[in-house]
């Protein structure tokens, strides 16, 4: 499965989005503030009711990093929904877009689950996910790589039940374990995203676009 959608959300700029821009942000920027990425797939519309899930596996490659050092990127559960506008659309590599683009109506934000009508709970969707992490997995480099979060029994456990329960699934939060030290963001592909950072003007790969595999 491809995502459905995805966003990025920016402490920084809190009425920033970046929903049809080319990259999934998780880390801090050279101030150390936080952005966190949000994905989503649509389970029910590909998987037939009353399977039984089995294996899960997120793949994900790695667009830009301003940082050589490895991260621990987690997954976990978002409980509300929000929003994927188009902010960023103009702009088909994740280059310049680290700061997020104004956002627009409905779109998540780092306050706004839904900008302009629906908060989150606290900012930054903090309330609003699981503190359980359901997968890590170590990002390093290079850009253009290919980073999995493998299957455990609370991925399957996620997919399982926005499968039987699909008014549950709002996606997971990417979120880095070190969200202190100043740059240690880690940016992938997103689902709008064209060409590669590395190989400007290069088309992209679409299977270098955000995918969940499931067994």
């Amino acid at each position: 499965l491809v995502a459905s959608k995805d966003n990025s959300i920016f402490a920084n700029n809190v009425d920033n989005s970046n929903g049809g821009g080319a990259g999934i942000f998780s880390g801090t920027n050279g101030l150390g503030t936080s952005c966190r990425g949000l994905i989503e797939f649509d389970i029910a519309a590909n998987v037939p009711a009353g399977s039984t899930i089995t294996g899960v596996q997120l793949r994900m490659y790695l667009g830009m990093s301003p940082n050589t050092n490895a991260q621990n990127i987690e997954l976990h559960r978002l409980t509300k929904d929000w929003g994927e506008g188009t902010a960023g659309s103009s702009n088909p590599i994740i280059m310049m877009s680290g700061m997020g683009y104004p956002a627009d109506a409905g779109d998540a934000t780092w306050n706004e689950a839904k900008f302009g009508s629906t908060a989150w709970s606290s900012p930054g969707a903090t309330g609003n996910f699981n503190q359980t992490v359901s997968a890590t997995t170590t990002v390093s480099g290079p850009i253009d790589t290919a980073f999995l979060w493998n299957s455990t029994s609370a991925m399957i456990g996620d997919v399982q039940n926005w499968l039987d329960s699909t008014g549950s699934n709002y996606g997971w939060a990417l979120i880095n374990a070190d969200e202190v030290t100043s740059r240690t963001k880690k940016v992938f592909y997103s689902r709008q995203a064209t060409q590669n950072s590395s190989a400007i003007p290069d088309s992209l790969d679409p299977s270098w676009r955000p995918t969940l595999i499931i067994d």
